[in-house]
């Protein structure tokens, strides 16, 4: 069973993204047919067939609402959150099947932690076609009330927003994905730094050479850059900025 996704988190510009909850995506049944007609309701499986994977926390959510009978939470972020589509608000969301449902109202569970399992649970005994968890997403701030059932027939939120343009699939394998337009974050790029430096010289070239490091002007130009040291022209106090950083190990490498 992967669980890679346990932990994971995300924010960008002081906001939570909506990361997608699923290790794996094997989507058994697509919004807008059968049983979600007029909504944008996804039955998503795991890996195997028949395995109760677990699903985390796209977002830290609080459950406002519970029905243990169908195994199913009703899940409102903390916070208002960046979706995949650029929109920033709150998000309001529906999980549904879960056989081991225990959470209590009010309950918060942080972004990356498990937040239920897939499962075949269905109110009044019934059991949902196979091993999966049914999501709906909202981007706004709902609560039950403004949970209904649509001219078809079928419940959902007013306004619902598809997974792709809910969710980032970082982390997330793709398996059944019906040809979506999934969306990712960027990868952060990985800092390397140069060793520290623990010699005498007050020069910034010397203890470059000595290190076995181009030390020539053009070289230094792009280690000044790498480290937000701008317009650099070799000025003592650039060198003196350059130097100090790799004293503390802390010199960016360009």
């Amino acid at each position: 069973m992967i669980t890679k996704k346990k932990q994971q988190t995300s924010k960008s510009n002081g906001r939570e993204n909506f990361l997608c909850p699923f290790t794996d995506v094997y989507i058994t049944q697509d919004y807008g047919v059968g049983s979600h007609k007029g909504t944008k309701a996804y039955d998503i499986r795991g890996a195997k067939k028949g395995v109760k994977y677990p699903y985390y926390a796209p977002c830290t959510c609080k459950l406002i609402w519970s029905d243990r009978a169908n195994g199913q939470g009703l899940w409102q972020s903390m916070a208002k959150v960046n979706f995949a589509n650029g929109r920033v608000d709150y998000a309001t969301f529906m999980t549904a099947h879960d056989e081991t449902f225990d959470a209590r109202i009010g309950q918060i569970v942080p972004q990356g932690h498990q937040l239920g399992n897939m499962g075949s649970k269905a109110g009044g005994g019934a059991r949902s076609t196979g091993v999966h968890c049914h999501i709906e997403i909202a981007q706004a701030k709902y609560t039950i009330s403004n949970w209904h059932k649509n001219k078809y027939g079928i419940w959902c939120f007013p306004k619902e927003y598809s997974l792709e343009d809910s969710c980032y699939m970082n982390d997330t394998k793709i398996i059944k994905g019906l040809n979506k337009k999934w969306k990712y974050l960027p990868k952060k790029k990985k800092i390397s730094y140069y060793k520290k430096y623990t010699g005498k010289s007050g020069s910034i070239a010397d203890a470059l050479k000595s290190m076995n490091i181009d030390n020539s002007f053009t070289h230094r130009k792009k280690i000044a850059a790498a480290n937000g040291i701008k317009n650099y022209v070799g000025s003592p106090k650039q060198n003196i900025q350059m130097l100090d950083k790799l004293k503390k190990g802390k010199l960016i490498v360009a």
